[in-house]
């Protein structure tokens, strides 16, 4: 699995869609915060510099506190970055027809 970093992947989306990417950036700030970040890693380390399996897991934390599926989720087989950037594509749909 392809670390999803900042320069490799999440500058991307966020060009892309930008209202759902900034829905997620809000969500790890108050997941970090939930969990103790801090102290689980050395201070400074962003969510996109955690190695890909980790990511991975708290973005299926993300979408379920989103109520997007359940824990029986079935595209966890499939690339994590493909799915990220279709979420966001209908994540941002949604936002621009709720506004």
């Amino acid at each position: 699995m392809n670390d999803l970093t900042k320069e490799n992947f999440w500058n991307k989306c966020f060009e892309k869609y930008p209202d759902a990417t900034q829905e997620f950036c809000e969500w790890i700030d108050g997941y970090k915060a939930s969990v103790d970040w801090e102290e689980l890693f050395v201070s400074g380390i962003k969510f996109h510099d955690i190695p890909g399996e980790m990511q991975c897991g708290i973005w299926i934390e993300f979408v379920i506190s989103q109520g997007a599926c359940s824990y029986e989720v079935d595209w966890i087989e499939t690339e994590l970055g493909e799915e990220i950037m279709e979420y966001m594509k209908q994540r941002q749909y949604q936002i621009i027809d709720e506004s």
